[in-house]
């Protein structure tokens, strides 16, 4: 699939695996070499307002986010705004000043804090129910169409499936300033094809998504070294298929299952999902469909959707 150097007139692919904590954002960065492509960096994410304004001046960047790039429709709806745009433009000010603040108590969910909740309680005392009260949708109303395949409802923020935290501190903090600056957002402002011309492109990833194409089955335990070392070959064969070139750094990570320290039983998920998203996003680049795909009225205004899940 050397097709993928095509992407779209992309020079440069970064994915950003993101959490709320530091510790829990990595980022892979990639570029052009010859017809294919060449991993330059996989290493913490740092100031993104800072590396992908410099990335883009060197060339075109695609760069992906593992977290939601948009709100369900039947919010939206609620929200009495033109779409996402318009509300990543206002969280933070005015009637939006609060809707990064996780609610402590179900009473406080409103459409204009919607995120809930700030931590577990007695069991049976903290339930997703309590969104549908707060905001009157039910829970499938808060399913946004790329979540169709898995993924957590954006608004939860408990659990090891939650992205709700990692969403609004990225939405804030990188999503945010970026667009304020000029980056465009994929399928927002148009499809990949549309948007061959633009110096820094923003979309949304769920690198699980690419585990069965990139490692050779959905069941991954990214927190084990083991389980990890026993996809190497795959993933190599992956980057072949690919043309991607790897560094010896990035292929002895690889090949050592993303150990957090030498001869340890423990894994950075975070690592090896910056890896394994860009790795997912190459491959995306090479399918046309993707390069053209348009989402139906919902997604464009209010949902987005995931770069590497177009059926």
């Amino acid at each position: 699939m050397r097709g993928a150097a095509v992407g779209a007139g992309f020079d440069i692919v970064v994915h950003s695996d993101w959490g709320a904590l530091p510790a829990a954002r990595w980022s892979a960065v990639a570029s052009r070499a010859g017809d294919g492509w060449r991993v330059v960096l996989l290493e913490p994410a740092g100031d993104l307002t800072v590396r992908l304004p410099a990335l883009s001046a060197t060339g075109r960047v695609l760069a992906g986010f593992d977290f939601p790039i948009g709100v369900p429709a039947s919010y939206g709806a609620l929200t009495g705004l033109d779409g996402f745009e318009d509300l990543l433009a206002r969280i933070g000010a005015g009637a939006w000043a609060d809707w990064g603040l996780v609610c402590r108590e179900a009473g406080q969910i409103s459409v204009h804090r919607p995120f809930y909740p700030q931590s577990g309680g007695v069991k049976g005392t903290v339930k997703k129910a309590h969104l549908e009260t707060g905001l009157g949708l039910t829970l499938a109303d808060l399913r946004r169409g790329c979540e169709a395949g898995g993924g957590e409802i954006l608004f939860w923020t408990l659990g090891p499936k939650s992205v709700g935290k990692a969403a609004i501190h990225g939405l804030e903090t990188a999503v945010q300033p970026l667009c304020t600056e000029g980056a465009r957002l994929w399928p927002f402002h148009g499809t990949l094809a549309d948007l061959a011309s633009t110096r820094l492109v923003l979309a949304e990833t769920y690198p699980a998504l690419s585990y069965a194409s990139i490692c050779g089955t959905k069941m991954v335990d990214k927190g084990n070294a083991l389980s990890l070392r026993r996809l190497t070959v795959k993933v190599m064969e992956s980057c072949a298929r690919l043309g991607v070139e790897l560094p010896d750094p990035v292929a002895a990570r690889i090949t050592a299952g993303f150990e957090v320290s030498e001869g340890s039983a423990k894994a950075n998920s975070d690592e090896f999902d910056a890896l394994i998203g860009l790795l997912g996003m190459i491959e995306a680049l090479g399918r046309p469909e993707v390069i053209t795909h348009e989402p139906g009225p919902d997604a464009v205004r209010w949902e987005g959707w995931m770069l590497n899940g177009v059926a």
